[in-house]
């Protein structure tokens, strides 16, 4: 084919690329509407948001309000469209109580997705609890809610750390401190929900967990069918009907809506990410940030000896123990508070999902529009 000849078929690609994007551009804009938060300018009509989520994962919304510095904005990709919020009156607007019909939280899509469920297990379990009317979410939170089974976990939890720390603390180990409070996040926490029986005291299965931030990479790949393959055998041997409530409800209502013994053990997963996913940063940071600050570190010891208090062991009533209550810490710490809360709000690594399900106006001033179903 001579060069000559080229010409035409060079011509005519061109042509159908640049019709291609006029047209892209056009059903862009002519789908928003003008009271939904800002559009952002597109290269690639549909595609920008998500080659950006690729490539920095959720520190693109991060890069995006540096550059742009709006309070909401609105992501579009190809079928669906994403508002991001970032100010925290809107976002107070979207937690109230008055608007929790209309902004809901949906768990399911994402913990199937991350947890590597099959086609056919992803279907049965959206008619399962779509027909509960979002019942996987409301059955997840309520454990979550303050109650006994909830305190009894978070005591669990914290004498797996008041236990184990200060060994760890001593005993000659050369981690630095984000591998240390990894450590011992992950075997307190995990140890209160999954039990004695718990996948994660298994070294091999708590370094599996290591390299999860990568999740098309192939080593995370075979790190998640390592941590599957535990859960497994946890639910084999009956170790769910020992650990905290929530997990033997959900694995018998996983499988009462039809999945295999092999699917419902993949759920497992996001049930981890849950509790492994942020944690360990946030307490890292402010570690990190207290530890590097003489005038802070001094304040927060202080106010943490005045809310300890002696608790005698003895008749004699001879003071044994110094006692910290959690609970009083809220009221009797403010420097502590207040930097967990400014650590939790530039570090934190947790992003609030929600559905909208029905067209409504935030604040009076953006139209949100109603999420498409899957």
């Amino acid at each position: 084919m001579t060069g000559t000849s080229m010409y035409p078929i060079l011509a005519a690609s061109i042509a159908v690329a640049v019709l291609g994007y006029v047209t892209l551009q056009l059903l862009l804009h002519g789908t928003q509407s003008k009271e939904e938060p800002c559009l952002l300018e597109t290269r690639v009509p549909f595609l920008d948001s998500a080659i950006g989520i690729m490539r920095h994962g959720a520190a693109y919304l991060n890069v995006i309000r540096g550059k742009h510095g709006i309070p909401i904005l609105t992501l579009r990709m190809p079928f669906q469209r994403l508002y991001v919020v970032y100010t925290p009156n809107l976002i107070r607007t979207i937690q109230s109580k008055v608007n929790a019909t209309i902004f809901v939280p949906n768990l399911l899509d994402f913990g199937m997705l991350f947890s590597g469920l099959n086609k056919d297990s992803q279907k049965i379990l959206r008619k399962g609890f779509n027909v509960q009317g979002n019942g996987f979410t409301k059955s997840v939170h309520k454990y979550l809610l303050s109650g006994l089974s909830l305190n009894a976990a978070t005591r669990s939890a914290v004498d797996r750390l008041s236990a184990s720390l200060p060994n760890d603390l001593w005993d000659g180990r050369e981690d630095g401190l984000l591998e240390l409070v990894q450590h011992q996040l992950t075997l307190a926490m995990t140890g209160a929900i999954y039990g004695p029986e718990n996948p994660y005291d298994d070294p091999n299965i708590e370094a599996s967990w290591r390299p999860f931030p990568y999740l098309t990479a192939r080593k995370a790949l075979r790190a998640r069918s390592q941590v599957i393959a535990a859960f497994r055998k946890y639910f084999a041997k009956g170790g769910h009907l020992e650990a905290f409530p929530m997990v033997a409800e959900m694995h018998r209502m996983n499988m009462g809506h039809g999945l295999s013994s092999d699917e419902a053990a993949k759920m497992e997963m996001a049930t981890s990410l849950a509790m492994l996913s942020s944690g360990a940063v946030t307490v890292f940071w402010l570690m990190f940030h207290i530890l590097s600050n003489n005038c802070a570190m001094q304040s927060i010891r202080e106010e943490l000896h005045a809310a300890a208090s002696d608790e005698s062991e003895t008749i004699d009533t001879i003071p044994r123990t110094r006692v910290l209550k959690l609970n009083s810490i809220k009221e009797k710490c403010p420097s502590l508070v207040a930097m967990l809360n400014e650590t939790l709000r530039y570090h934190s690594t947790v992003i609030n999902i929600k559905q909208v399900q029905q067209d409504t106006k935030l604040d009076g001033q953006y139209l949100l529009k109603k999420t498409q179903s899957s």
